[in-house]
């Protein structure tokens, strides 16, 4: 009874034109992030030599990480389905400027510094594709199978990626690896253009827009800091998660 009942809520996930839309725009996201990824490294190694590698990843996730906190509150500022479609499209931008510098033989500092917009940019898709669900969804139990699914797809996207960079470079370059991924954003970018987010009901005199521009500074990260450092279960999980990653960086 409860596999039929997981079975009927993903049906209804595929079924919703926007998560659909969204589910494979983040599966070619992922294919993108993770192929470009291994091809950069790549590129280090042949370009700058071995002892490079592990500079040149600091380089790039060095400004992503400044940059995640900043680009998390853009969903909060402005209409979170145009925040996603920018991010990609910026996204695509700077992966076909990277693949542009690459096949034209430009001076390796101009590469690596496009390769750090590209990888920079990524840190727009996942909070406001987060952020974004919800609105998206017609169900909690929907709500429930997109992020599942969202999971899944993520991993789909770790193992294609770099499959797919590997059959490239097989044939081609490494410029032509961000070349695809580029166009590969430009069409997730397409498919999220029309998504259309519910209008939530508000309670009289309520104004809690979170698809609308929103005045003052932004304090989100500050006070998601705190709301972590306030709960042991809070910080239990963002360990956990710090720990994944920086594992998932060493290796």
């Amino acid at each position: 009874m409860a596999q039929n009942r997981t079975v009927d809520v993903l049906n209804r996930v595929l079924a919703n034109r926007d998560l659909r839309r969204v589910l494979v725009s983040y599966f070619a996201f992922h294919i993108a992030e993770f192929g470009t990824w291994v091809a950069i490294l790549l590129y280090a190694y042949e370009a700058t030599g071995p002892a490079s590698v592990g500079v040149v990843a600091l380089i790039q996730l060095l400004p992503a990480a400044l940059a995640a906190a900043p680009a998390a509150a853009l969903g909060d500022r402005y209409p979170r389905q145009r925040v996603l479609t920018g991010g990609y499209l910026l996204q695509a931008t700077a992966m076909l400027a990277t693949a542009g510098a690459m096949l034209a033989g430009l001076p390796v500092p101009i590469v690596y510094a496009a390769a750090t917009v590209a990888a920079t940019a990524m840190v727009v898709t996942r909070p406001t594709q987060s952020a974004l669900l919800p609105s998206l969804s017609r169900t909690p139990d929907e709500l429930t199978a997109a992020n599942g699914a969202a999971g899944v797809v993520e991993g789909l996207g770790v193992l294609v990626g770099p499959l797919a960079a590997a059959a490239v470079l097989a044939a081609t370059s490494v410029g032509v690896v961000f070349a695809v991924a580029g166009v590969v954003l430009v069409l997730a970018a397409l498919a999220t253009a029309g998504l259309r987010p519910r209008t939530l009901r508000r309670a009289p005199g309520v104004d809690d827009r979170p698809d609308h521009p929103v005045a003052g500074p932004d304090t989100s990260f500050l006070a998601g800091l705190r709301a972590v450092a306030d709960d042991a279960d809070a910080r239990l999980i963002v360990g956990l998660l710090t720990a994944r990653m920086v594992i998932a960086g060493a290796a």
